[in-house]
């Protein structure tokens, strides 16, 4: 079951699994530099954790091994576009 939150952001259930989600969602998406989600949050209204583009940045975004992660999640994201 999906648990939702009524802020209609997505929920994740712990803070691991918001951060992997994440890690996922940057290198699927495009996002120019200083746009997009960079850190995760407990939600009080519904236990969860959610992404957030305010405050700092979550500091495994900048190690070289999750560098490397994303970007070769967006190189595959972009070649995924080009053959839909």
């Amino acid at each position: 079951m999906i648990k939702s939150c009524s802020t209609g952001k997505n929920y994740y259930f712990d803070a691991q699994t918001a951060v992997e989600a994440l890690i996922e969602h940057l290198g699927r998406n495009n996002f120019s530099h200083g746009a997009g989600p960079i850190n995760v949050y407990h939600c009080n209204m519904c236990d969860g954790y959610h992404f957030t583009s305010k405050g700092e940045r979550l500091a495994i975004l900048d190690d070289p091994p999750v560098k490397n992660r994303i970007e070769k999640l967006r190189q595959a994201s972009e070649w995924e576009g080009r053959y839909r």
